[in-house]
């Protein structure tokens, strides 16, 4: 809408009723640099006194880009809000030379941008200068007497503009999410010429003075923030206030995630948030993070921690004693043995790489053995007897398979002679027994191969005695070959009779008997017909004794076998029921 400010009072006789005083209000000032900038042109309006009275050639020179001369030159200044401006001032009383005056209106100090000038002179009646200023900017109006003159002059303004403007705004959001960047609020107006500005969220000041202002909001809850903006003089007084402005705002967060996270037992204790976690007072981990409109998200993170793996077993059999086992993982070699030696494998479990671990049980089978001459009812043996030298610090639940296979070393085929522990033998020759052995150690095994050889010296050269059977070698030899020998014995009793004669005792227990030999008597044994030991004993080279067995032989059939002088005598004798 386009207004007018009118002249309300434009009559001569304003001159003769107002008494004009040699200093008026607005005051002028003796230089362009020195004028108080007053608000607007209308605030020279109705303003009436006498131009200064004294030389003050402070005008610019030409006094107009037309002409003139600067004498007694006044000077006011103001700030244009824009629009088109008209100033009259009506002249009377000049009282030097009666010539009148001149003005003009610049804008800056330096007689570099004139605006309008009227060089020639007025005495009386009314003289106007009319211009379109730009808004917002400083201009400088001037009177001066032509040649010193001194008069009367009253100043009415005329302004053309847009007094009038939609109100002013408060721009930026109202709903925020705690923690987003910071929300520009900006206030907004069609007013010209604000200077400066000033905010305040509820109620403290923000101390911002530009036309926005940039907040991050730390809490939640409701604000208000209020923009205000001021027009000023260059004196700092306000020539207009717009607002203030303010707005509502509510701040909130989104509500709390609940998440589980799975960890790894070993990193429990010593647990290390990420970067944009804390621990909450409640001793809760708390994860902050924004969602896609940049929102403030907690997260509450719940641990789910796995239990540590039991560790398996893992079994190992050396091949040789001077043998490692070596971890694949960690590069770690083992050697001798080894009983229930956990090897940790860091960051090696599952997709989140938690540590394991498992239980080492390795030792090396060491075998050898003793090959040994016997010579036993007239035949002759070797026997291949086993020597464990395995050291297996603890370990237990292991088993072994043991084969034997004898041959002649001198036969390229190795011809199988016997698979038992104890061969019986001809004549001179070397033999070789090949021992196998299969070990099962949890659920690993492995095969080992020896080779033992021996010369048999028995046969028709026997060098030394016969070794008598103990119970220690009848354990050991094979019970198939003592049977048959004692068979054989059995199926000959005549050739023993007379030389040992048993006779049970009356009371037929079973546990005491008479002998009688024909020859000294030194070891005794009794077998039964399986060819089981049942009873040994030394008669220490009598000829005749009471045997007192330990406990009753069972009612059967018997074999007594008797060392006598270096040779074995058998009897067989009969318990009854």
């Amino acid at each position: 809408m386009r207004l007018k400010d009118i002249v309300l009072c434009f009559a001569i006789s304003l001159f003769t009723e107002v008494k004009l005083n040699a200093q008026c209000s607005p005051p002028w000032t003796d230089h362009c640099k020195d004028a108080h900038i007053l608000c607007s042109p209308s605030e020279l309006h109705g303003y009436c006194c006498s131009h200064i009275k004294y030389s003050n050639p402070s005008g610019c020179d030409p006094l107009c880009p037309s002409g003139g001369k600067s004498i007694n030159t006044s000077w006011w200044a103001f700030k244009s809000l824009g629009g088109s401006v008209m100033i009259h001032i009506e002249v009377n009383n000049c009282s030097i030379n009666g010539m009148g005056i001149q003005m003009g209106l610049w804008a800056d100090c330096s007689c570099n941008e004139s605006v309008i000038c009227r060089s020639e002179c007025k005495s009386s009646g009314m003289v106007s200068i009319t211009a379109d200023l730009d808004p917002c900017k400083d201009y400088y109006f001037f009177v001066n007497g032509c040649n010193g003159d001194i008069c009367d002059i009253c100043i009415l303004i005329e302004e053309e503009r847009e007094d009038i403007f939609p109100p002013p705004s408060l721009n930026g959001p109202q709903n925020v999410c705690l923690g987003t960047n910071a929300q520009i609020y900006y206030l907004v107006s069609e007013y010209p010429c604000v200077d400066s500005y000033e905010w305040f969220l509820n109620g403290d000041n923000l101390f911002q003075d530009a036309d926005s202002v940039g907040i991050h909001f730390v809490d939640v809850g409701d604000f208000v923030l209020c923009g205000t903006g001021f027009h000023y003089s260059n004196s700092r007084s306000i020539c207009y206030q717009i607002g203030p402005v303010c707005k509502n705002i509510l701040v909130s967060k989104q509500a709390d995630v609940n998440h589980g996270e799975t960890i790894c037992f070993e990193t429990a204790g010593n647990y290390k948030p990420r970067a944009n976690c804390f621990w909450a007072q409640n001793g809760r981990l708390i994860c902050r993070g924004e969602d896609s409109a940049a929102c403030i998200v907690d997260t509450n993170i719940f641990f789910i921690v796995l239990s540590p793996a039991v560790p398996p077993e893992i079994y190992y059999l050396a091949a040789f004693p001077g043998e490692f086992y070596k971890d694949t993982l960690t590069g770690l070699t083992f050697r001798g043995c080894q009983f229930e030696t956990e090897i940790h494998l860091p960051k090696s479990a599952g997709i989140l790489q938690c540590d394991s671990s498992y239980v080492l049980n390795m030792f090396s089978p060491d075998y050898t053995a003793n090959l040994r001459n016997y010579g036993f009812l007239g035949s002759y043996y070797l026997e291949a007897r086993l020597i464990d030298r395995t050291q297996t610090c603890g370990n237990s639940g292991y088993s072994e398979t043991i084969q034997f296979k004898w041959y002649r070393k001198a036969d390229p085929q190795k011809k199988t002679l016997d698979t038992n522990e104890i061969i019986k033998v001809f004549g001179h020759d070397t033999f070789c027994v090949d021992i196998f052995i299969h070990i099962k150690f949890g659920n690993t095994s492995r095969d080992y191969a020896y080779t033992f050889c021996q010369k048999n010296t028995k046969g028709p050269k026997i060098i030394g005695p016969e070794i008598p059977p103990t119970d220690t070698m009848l354990g050991r030899l094979n019970s198939n070959i003592l049977k048959q020998e004692l068979e054989n014995e059995m199926s000959f009793p005549s050739k023993n009779k007379n030389t040992i004669n048993i006779i049970p005792n009356p009371n037929q227990s079973g546990n005491k008997f008479s002998v009688i030999a024909s020859k000294s008597i030194g070891e005794m044994f009794i077998y039964d017909l399986n060819a089981k030991l049942v009873w040994s004993g030394n008669a220490h080279q009598e000829k005749s004794l009471d045997l007192f067995l330990d406990s009753n032989l069972a009612p059967g059939v018997y074999i007594m076998m008797a060392n006598c002088n270096k040779k074995l005598i058998f009897e067989r004798f009969v318990v009854q029921p």
